[in-house]
């Protein structure tokens, strides 16, 4: 996804109402194949304590680590693809931390559980991974993926760690049949790699993550027709099936302590879902219908379930409905509400509104478009009473 600088907004209600209304004329002038899903609303659960606390356009975050450091990229400059910035206030200031080559551009950012730092680099004639165990300070090209450059990472969430070993999901570009994968792990923190499963049943490889309560690592296949979810229980030396087909086409997963994972679809000519899993049976049941495809799940630490939504051509989606969504949950992923919404680039493939990484604190950055969006979900206090976003003036803005 190209870095894009988003128009942030509160919520718009009156689209949605006119979405409604139109897919229900078209249902009843016998077009009811064209009712894919229903339009999102404020959910039936409990009112969802959501507010903005920081923006600053001129920055995009791109992983937070686990002492609530950021990292990120200049939105603008000579230097904004390939010189990577750090701030210890949550995206209001940023410093240069290093440069990477100069024809290259840095995309993504892995955390993983000590700290240790894995950019994925689009270089100067190949997709690389570089290191660096010094929270940013000095960086070392550690794994390179397989030529042609089609092959690379989707997300940050194609990289994860057990507390043990380090994995890579492999991600492409080639065309829509399968092609050959590969997991990828380290057993010495990602300084060296080999090849863990070889798999040419899938097209990619979109996500691998760990459960952080049993350490098992999931491994989500796509596209759409042959969408599986892998599990390793033994750090890779065996993979078996937790579910497959389109109920479990993901490009994010996210764990509770209890034995579930939480979803959302990404069937771009169907109907997308929030999904449930359960981690012991394989068994998957729907939550609430999504407004398109979703390319990020996060569960905070306190509890609460983000899902965020991706404008990608060919979806289908409520008509009328330009925007990109953030989904929240505070009652254990059993109803989730529509928090926040800003408009999608129409010329952008894909836009996504992703959530993926949080702070100590539990404020945690909204990736969507470029800039810095920061947000928090109050779960021990009353809604607040305004919602609204602060004035953007160019600078980092508190509310």
């Amino acid at each position: 996804m190209g870095l894009r600088r988003a128009t942030v907004r509160p919520r718009a209600r009156g689209r949605f109402a006119a979405a409604v209304c139109a897919v229900t004329v078209l249902a009843g002038m016998g077009l009811a194949a064209l009712l894919l899903f229903a339009a999102p609303g404020r959910g039936a659960g409990p009112a969802v304590p959501f507010r903005i606390v920081l923006t600053n356009p001129d920055y995009a975050t791109l992983a937070v680590d686990h002492r609530g450091v950021a990292y990120g990229v200049a939105e603008a400059g000579p230097s904004s693809l390939y010189r990577l910035y750090s701030s210890t206030d949550e995206g209001q200031t940023w410093a240069a931390v290093a440069d990477f080559p100069s024809c290259s551009r840095v995309t993504d950012v892995s955390v993983l559980s000590d700290d240790t730092l894995l950019a994925h680099v689009n270089n100067c004639a190949n997709v690389a991974i570089y290191r660096s165990a010094d929270h940013g300070a000095t960086w070392t090209q550690v794994f390179t993926f397989p030529q042609p450059d089609d092959y690379r990472t989707l997300t940050p969430h194609s990289i994860t760690d057990d507390g043990h070993a380090v994995y890579i999901g492999s991600y492409n570009t080639l065309d829509s049949s399968n092609h050959e994968n590969w997991v990828w792990r380290s057993l010495d923190d990602g300084q060296t790699w080999q090849v863990v499963l070889d798999t040419t049943t899938h097209r990619h490889i979109h996500f691998v993550q760990a459960d952080p309560t049993t350490h098992w690592v999931y491994v989500g296949y796509g596209d759409e027709g042959v969408g599986e979810i892998d599990v390793t229980r033994d750090q890779g030396a065996t993979w078996s099936p937790l579910c497959t087909g389109d109920q479990c086409l993901a490009v994010d997963i996210a764990f509770d302590p209890s034995g579930f994972a939480i979803f959302g679809q990404d069937l771009p000519y169907s109907s997308d879902n929030i999904q449930r899993v359960d981690l012991a049976t394989g068994a998957v049941s729907t939550i609430m219908p999504l407004p398109g495809i979703s390319y990020s799940s996060m569960r905070l630490p306190s509890g609460v379930w983000l899902i965020g939504t991706t404008h990608g051509p060919g979806t289908a989606y409520v008509p009328g409905d330009l925007d990109v969504h953030l989904f929240a949950s505070i009652d254990n992923g059993q109803t989730f509400s529509d928090v926040y919404d800003t408009p999608y680039d129409p010329n952008d493939c894909c836009y996504a509104l992703k959530v993926q990484f949080a702070y100590p604190n539990g404020d945690f950055p909204i990736q969507v478009g470029g800039g810095t969006v920061v947000a928090h979900i109050d779960t021990t206090s009353s809604p607040p009473t305004n919602t609204s976003l602060p004035a953007i003036s160019g600078s980092a803005v508190v509310g």
